[in-house]
């Protein structure tokens, strides 16, 4: 088909049809319903397979963030574990809001985020003892976006493919490219990595960030927070 030129419509209709059944059937239907059922049947064409069992255990979950107060009693929400891009997001901010150098922070973001994958532990104890000189495999690409709308709502999100365009292989009938596994082989997890900053007291909406790439993902995300919530 050839690449799609700058400004021509890209028309995907078997996505359009999974997303129109997630819209009827709600995001619970992906993992365990009519859609996680047609996942296991097509993955295999794909490079998968998955198992209608694996989409279940990965049924999304309200997680308690990784909570930094900023400047004026500013609350900073960062995304916390498994995703270890949010502890390095936090670790590298530490350091920015300390007068470090995006260097130090950079540092600082790899060595927490090593030492989470490599020994565990709560996130607030990593912070406050990872140091530096750590670093880490090959990490593969990730996106992020942020929405907020005329209601005060705002989403962070950090995704990724494990790969650049996951296996490179689209899920038949569904529209969508099948991600690689992770910890599998080479492939490593991302450090997927979002945050949103409010202010309590006004009960104001300050900032959201979200990081993309390899392991700079982090760093975009603490330098962000710091231009807008410690030097504006």
């Amino acid at each position: 088909a050839g690449v799609i030129p700058v400004g021509e419509r890209f028309r995907n209709a078997p996505l359009a049809g999974t997303l129109s059944a997630i819209r009827r059937a709600g995001a619970g239907d992906f993992h365990q319903g009519a859609l996680a059922r047609r996942i296991e049947e097509s993955s295999p064409q794909a490079g998968g397979p998955i198992a209608a069992a694996d989409l279940r255990a990965a049924l999304p979950r309200v997680a308690r963030p990784i909570l930094l107060e900023g400047r004026g009693g500013d609350r900073i929400a960062f995304l916390p574990p498994p995703a270890d891009g949010g502890l390095a997001a936090a670790a590298a901010f530490r350091a920015l809001q300390a007068g470090q150098g995006p260097a130090e922070a950079q540092a600082r973001a790899i060595a927490a985020a090593a030492m989470a994958r490599r020994e565990g532990g709560e996130p607030m104890a990593i912070l406050a003892a990872a140091g530096a000189g750590a670093s880490l495999p090959p990490l593969p690409a990730s996106a992020g976006l942020v929405v907020y709308d005329r209601n005060g709502n705002a989403v962070s999100c950090a995704f990724t493919l494990n790969n650049l365009f996951g296996t490179g292989r689209m899920v038949p009938g569904m529209g969508f490219l099948l991600a690689a596994a992770p910890n599998v082989g080479r492939v490593q997890p991302p450090l997927l990595s979002a945050a949103i900053a409010w202010a309590p007291v006004t009960r104001a909406f300050k900032m959201a960030a979200a990081g993309s790439g390899q392991e700079a993902a982090p760093l975009a995300v603490a330098a962000a927070l710091e231009t807008v919530l410690l030097r504006e």
